[in-house]
């Protein structure tokens, strides 16, 4: 063929669909500038529209100039568009072709009937045949012939009798209409086999829209008209018939068009089958490089499907793989000359490699880890075949939250040695670990004046900065030091730096904005310094530095006053930038961990997380993240009416180390969000409340006591990892850890994890000392049931709750990391089983694509 290394691009197209590296392809070809690959005249000037379009011989003659002189480079495939309008089945089935300047219209069938049938010799039909077919002779095997695209479902029948009737349809006659997908996705195939038979090349064959690829048949799905429809019809009218064609065609990708057809995302990620999906924002939305979409990517991703991105400009390339990563990754690029397509390769070369990398890594440890996934109980007690499968799924779950799309991006990260000590998430499987409480409590409770926060260095500031907590780490480092030890003494695990509203945004108030890189490098040395001289005191017990990153006095996600100081340029892109000048310099400062606290506005969030990732890739560091959210409700959504649940899913990643609430006034409200994340999650939970809901000058109820005894209650519930104190919380004694081992959160029975029969228990439980009287009445002795009461241990759970016969116990299988089933994978000599997608355009239009 004409493209010169067509076999590279191929292995990398085989990589994508089982969900691997990176694809650098572009909606459409270009011709300036590009030297042609053969000696192809171009074709006169067609008579009219008819000839333009459903001439074959012309047609054949047109594409064949056209491949000829297109770019080929990066995985620009040499691909003819055969495409006959966008859902040419519907012309097939009766439609009214009508050749236009861009495009081709498909009216509907004046004479449709609802009984749909096939007419093989219908001359629409008779068209497609002929087109493929002049085309693969003209080709001489130089390129291929691409697909037409055929599109199904209720677009097909929307092209052949309206839109707006099939709409009708799902309320006054759905069995009826149920019936017609049936039957078109039945004619689907019939036409779909006997194309493939026509253009493809071995096995092989190429899709029109998106030039793309596949080693075996492969087609893009859609249904442009759910955006008018509800989820419940979605599952009836469209999912099922979009699984039928994923279990019949070896490639498939959907395409996912525009905002008002995000609602049915859950649907599709249930579609075991389903390789990939496209993303089209739609009119008067950013195209596919835009930050605003980088959450549906992760999102997709972390659900085991690829991507497509489209319309990705070059400024965007960089940004987007920082965020979303290299594995799985198909970029439909907006270039406009072979400059633009060196530039993205040299990009994206930097990114393949550091996919490579991560894939040996992961497969060595797959190959470890491989021999251990099937328990053999035959030989064991009872008490020992629990144990042992307790002891498999604790190392799964210890798998889960290390398996996720971000893995390459992680394992780039990690380039320097870590201290040589156990890492959190370790500790955290043992016991509690223990946060510090409230910095700025404990600096009230020493009222420090104007002149303190001023010192000599700001004494002539123009403006009060009383009140900016965040400054003394410059002026009274003292002050923030003694807290710090304060702290580590009351048996703190992690403190944080005093930087909670240090960045620009913030401190905008007290006009110190060229301060803050230097507030935060300060208040890392402080923390750092408190925390190596307790390690060094107790090595057994390390402390970690926190880099506390607070929501800021703006949200993203509404209005703000633009005549307050530092709020007239406010936006994603100013909190972006502000968040990311404090991100380096924590990191730079030497934090084991980045804290994103007090999370209102998930907005908000996002931009730090996004700046956070960036800095630590910057710096050549794995620097975990902690997520802290406020004011939400049992049903994980905060007073902004966002959903936790769907902001973690789509910042999941390697790098997440924690999950949780923090600045509730009654810790027993979070238990409900708690219990919520855990099961949702495979990230540690962490929890640090206020004590209680301050007074009208500010005071808080709950003493130091107070507060640890209401925490003891939470930690007894084993529905969090870590615990600390919140607004009003004062340094005191930690509870003490439950005796011997701490039972990991991760730990609560669940049919996820377990896999039990119908006969054991299949929900999470909350393990407290009355239901734990409960559950083990009957079922152990009094010596037990005090153990479980008393100490809640793992040993007490296996002879409590999982005492049960050997038959019944059924082997721990590896746990999914959605809610959704994962799409199953084949061994990798072997390409998996996947699609392409479908846009609107001819093979003459460079216009941007529109809903069909």
């Amino acid at each position: 063929m004409w493209k010169t290394n067509l076999e590279e691009t191929k292995q990398r197209y085989i990589n994508w669909w089982n969900h691997k590296g990176i694809i650098l392809n572009m909606w459409e070809h270009f011709q300036e500038g590009v030297k042609p690959h053969a000696d192809v005249p171009a074709p006169p000037a067609p008579k009219d529209l008819n000839q333009k379009w459903f001439d074959p011989e012309w047609r054949a003659e047109y594409l064949d100039w056209y491949v000829a002189h297109s770019c080929l480079k990066a995985d620009m495939l040499p691909v003819a568009n055969t495409q006959l309008g966008p859902g040419s089945l519907a012309a097939i089935l009766g439609g009214v072709f009508e050749g236009g300047e861009d495009t081709i219209w498909i009216h509907p069938d004046p004479q449709f009937k609802d009984d749909i049938t096939f007419n093989p010799e219908h001359p629409n039909y008779l068209l497609h045949k002929a087109l493929l077919k002049a085309c693969k002779e003209k080709a001489k095997g130089n390129y291929y012939v691409g697909m037409p695209d055929l599109m199904e479902g209720m677009d097909v029948l929307a092209a052949l009798k309206g839109t707006d009737k099939v709409l009708m349809d799902t309320v006054t006659q759905p069995d009826v209409l149920e019936h017609q997908m049936q039957q078109i996705n039945d004619i689907y195939f019939k036409v779909f086999d006997e194309l493939y038979d026509i253009i493809r090349e071995g096995d092989e064959m190429a899709f029109c829209y998106f030039s793309s690829w596949a080693p075996g048949k492969m087609s893009k799905l859609q249904s442009d008209i759910s955006t008018m429809i509800s989820v419940d019809d979605y599952r009836r009218f469209v999912q099922p018939f979009i699984r039928q064609q994923c279990q019949k065609i070896d490639y498939t990708l959907y395409h996912l068009d525009g905002v008002g057809a995000l609602h049915h995302l859950p649907a599709l990620l249930e579609i075991e089958e389903l390789n990939a999906i496209q993303w089209t924002p739609g009119v008067g939305e950013p195209q596919g490089g835009s930050p605003k979409w980088y959450d549906l990517y992760r999102k997709i991703l972390a659900a085991g499907k690829s991507i497509m991105a489209c319309w990705v400009t070059l400024d965007e390339l960089r940004p987007l793989l920082d965020n979303i990563g290299g594995d799985g990754v198909h970029l439909e690029m907006d270039f406009h000359n072979e400059d633009e397509v060196e530039k993205a390769m040299r990009i994206v070369e930097e990114y393949q490699s550091d996919s490579r990398q991560a894939l040996q890594q992961t497969s060595s440890s797959a190959d470890e880890q491989t021999s251990g996934q099937v328990i053999n109980l035959d030989d064991l007690s009872d008490d020992q075949a629990v144990n042992r499968i307790i002891d498999e799924a604790e190392r799964k779950f210890a798998d889960l939250s290390n398996k996720t799309h971000q893995a390459n991006s992680a394992n780039k990260a990690n380039k320097t040695n870590e201290p040589d000590r156990p890492s959190l998430k370790e500790i955290a499987r043992e016991r509690l670990l223990i946060l510090d409480g409230a910095m700025g409590t404990m600096i009230q409770a020493r009222r420090p004046s104007e002149q303190d926060f001023r010192g000599e260095r700001f004494a002539n500031h123009p403006v009060d900065v009383l009140g900016c907590n965040d400054l003394l780490s410059l002026t009274r480092p003292d002050i923030v030091l003694d807290i710090h030890r304060m702290y580590l003494d009351a048996g703190a695990d992690i403190i944080e730096t005093n930087t909670f509203n240090a960045q620009r945004v913030s401190i905008a108030d007290y006009r110190l904005e060229e301060y803050c890189r230097e507030m935060n490098l300060e208040a890392c040395r402080l923390a750092r310094r408190a925390a190596d001289e307790y390690t060094a005191k107790t090595p057994e017990k390390p402390r970690f530095v926190a880099g506390s990153m607070g929501p800021t006095n703006k949200a993203c996600s509404l209005a703000t006053d633009t005549t307050q100081p530092g709020w007239h340029a406010f936006g994603y892109s100013t909190l972006t930038d502000a968040y990311a000048e404090q991100a380096e310099a924590l990191i730079e400062g030497g934090v084991d961990v980045i804290l994103i606290e007090t999370i209102f506005d998930i907005e908000n969030a996002r931009a730090a997380v996004e700046a956070a990732r960036n800095a630590a890739r910057k710096a050549g560091r794995n620097v975990p993240i902690m997520l802290s959210f406020t004011n939400v409700n049992g049903d994980g959504v905060n007073m902004l009416g966002q959903s936790v649940e769907q902001f973690i899913d789509s910042v999941a990643g390697d790098d997440i180390l924690s999950v949780g609430v923090n600045c509730c006034p009654d810790p027993l409200t979070a238990v409900p969000v708690l219990e919520r994340l855990g099961s949702r999650t495979g990230y540690l939970i962490s929890l640090y409340p206020n004590a209680g809901k301050p007074d009208a000058s500010g005071r808080y109820p709950m003493t130091p006591e107070m507060t640890q005894a209401a925490m003891w209650s939470i930690a007894e519930r084993h529905v969090t990892d870590i615990i600390g104190g919140g607004g009003g919380g004062a340094a005191a004694p930690p509870p003490p850890p439950p005796p011997a081992r701490h039972l990991p959160r991760q730990f609560l029975l669940e049919a996820r994890l377990w896999n039990p029969s119908r006969d054991c228990v299949s929900r999470p439980i909350q393990y407290t000392s009355k239901r734990a009287d409960k559950l083990t009445s009957g079922r152990a002795d009094e010596q037990t049931r005090t153990q479980l009461r008393n100490s809640l241990t793992v040993k007490a759970l296996q002879k409590a709750i999982f005492r049960l016969p050997k038959d019944r116990l059924l082997q721990a299988k590896r746990p999914s990391m959605t809610p959704q089933k994962t799409a199953f994978r084949k061994t990798a000599d072997k390409p998996l089983r996947r699609q392409a997608p479908t846009p609107s355009l001819t093979p003459y239009s460079r216009a941007r694509p529109t809903s069909a």
